[in-house]
């Protein structure tokens, strides 16, 4: 048996929080804040205003011409938030196995035959139904007990999505004169498929009761934040480290029941000057393991400076799958990430965190022209993109070039047309034997003050390998490399 627990009209309950008299007036909301455009419609509607022939969908300024005393109201999310709490509670003290089918609706598979008393465990005005199958006692509490008298439409709005599909199979319902779920049922199940398709037929299975299906059960979202409001400021990094201590041991202990792993934590500290600081620790290699957690933490406290005592802290973790590498099969770039990243932080804190980082070319043909990325951009694994693959294996394909830093500085004899002929000094002085060039290289040609320009040369030196020669206008000459 399944049961079926339903609370009419929740975003209108939610809309009147607090006043409970107001539901003896007609009460309805409306999809649209100007009530005399033509485009607004009632969305909910409250009995009272059931009784004066108003439903879902009229038009708000008919409706109003209607009914002179319907009142409007403004909908209220964190009240219906409140109210679905509220709905989720009553449903678990119930049974263990529900399923949220609506915001307004739930299934809980139920072993008796008879219907729980809700009066003792909420105020809310809840309707409840039990059936044997999931789907039917879901169209028995919004019907009502005696849902075969219940209009067709009704059918056909639970359990089909709108669309095409949906309207055309309501036009020819209603075409063929069938107005109560009753009397869809007593038409034949083969001659609806046959006529209709799938689609009629899986609609009388759900209301005869032949359509059996598993919940989808519920399960609430897992919250791993843990906060403390401390009785007496602590001063000390040693006793703010002995309650990471104990938040980590919890931790550690929810991710383990629920298999997973941090990947990240977050740790706010609330000082006494009424200031806080919010710190994002990144963690290489996710693990549950409390020593290498806690030495992350106090490596960035190590580098913290506390404005005042600390009132309160706040650690949350973001979670991820653990990794299913099997270690030591293939050899990793790092025996072990967490170590590394401990190393990276320890000189983050004595060199600064401008100092340290990942070089990476800029996108500019000047030579030697890169930034710094953060240590962190090491262990995301997100950075790299599918065409870089291609352009790297694209780019190491070209003849390999062993560059020379500093580059070495030369004096070359050329043609009046600036195409090298000698070196007059250098390793390899003598006549160049075979030159290719010039290549014109221009980076930041847009601003005056950055504006750089290079000509590269290949040239074959005189007893010498193959090297690349280079010229910054008006007379400096250098060997960049050799080939």
């Amino acid at each position: 048996m399944f049961l079926a627990l339903h609370l009419p009209a929740l975003p209108l309950r939610a809309a009147t929080w607090g006043l409970p008299d107001a539901w003896e007036h007609p009460l309805a909301l409306s999809n649209g804040h100007d009530l005399a455009a033509k485009k607004s419609q009632l969305t909910c509607l409250n009995s009272a205003a059931l009784q004066w022939g108003l439903f879902i969908g009229i038009p708000t300024p008919r409706a109003l011409a209607r009914c002179p005393t319907l009142q409007i109201l403004e909908p209220k999310p964190e009240n219906e938030i409140l109210l679905r709490q509220e709905l989720l509670h009553v449903a678990r003290n119930l049974s263990p196995d529900l399923e949220v089918t609506r915001p307004d609706t739930l299934l809980l598979g139920w072993k008796k035959n008879t219907p729980p008393t809700l009066s003792a465990l909420t105020s809310l005005p809840l309707q409840q139904a039990i059936a044997p199958t999931p789907d039917l006692a879901h169209l028995s509490v919004i019907a009502g007990s005696n849902f075969q008298n219940a209009p067709l439409p009704l059918l056909l709005a639970t359990f089909l999505p709108p669309g095409p599909e949906h309207n055309d199979l309501a036009h020819t319902l209603a075409s063929w004169g069938l107005r109560s779920i009753n009397d869809f049922t007593t038409l034949p199940r083969p001659d609806l498929q046959e006529r209709l398709g799938g689609q009629a037929a899986f609609l009388h299975d759900i209301a005869t009761g032949r359509h059996h299906r598993l919940l989808t059960l519920y399960r609430p979202p897992k919250d791993y934040r843990q906060h403390l409001d401390l009785d007496y400021p602590l001063e000390t990094l040693d006793s703010l480290l002995l309650l990471l201590r104990r938040f980590l041991h919890t931790l550690a202990a929810r991710l383990q029941a629920h298999q997973r792993v941090p990947d990240g934590l977050f740790l706010t500290l609330h000082f006494e000057d009424h200031t806080h600081h919010l710190s994002t620790l990144r963690i290489p290699e996710p693990t549950t393991d409390q020593d290498q957690l806690l030495r992350i933490i106090e490596t960035h406290l190590n580098g913290l400076t506390a404005p005042a005592p600390v009132i309160a802290l706040t650690l949350d973790a973001s979670v991820t799958r653990p990794s299913r590498s099997q270690h030591d099969l293939f050899q990793k770039a790092l025996r072990d990430p967490n170590q590394f990243a401990h190393t990276l932080n320890q000189l983050s804190a004595c060199l600064g965190r401008d100092a340290l980082g990942v070089p990476q070319a800029t996108d500019s043909f000047r030579p030697d022209c890169y930034q710094l990325l953060p240590p962190e951009s090491l262990f995301d694994r997100s950075r790299e993109k599918p065409g870089d693959t291609a352009a790297h294996a694209l780019f190491t394909s070209t003849l390999p070039l062993r560059r020379l830093r500093p580059p070495l500085a030369v004096q070359v004899l050329t043609t009046p047309e600036k195409t090298p002929q000698v070196l007059l000094d250098g390793p390899y002085p003598g006549p160049l034997r075979e030159v290719s060039g010039p290549f014109i290289l221009q980076s930041t040609w847009w601003e005056s003050a950055q504006r750089w320009t290079g000509h590269e040369w290949d040239v074959q030196l005189h007893r010498g390998p193959l090297s690349r020669l280079t010229h910054q206008p008006p007379h400096h000459w250098q060997i960049e490399g050799y080939y």
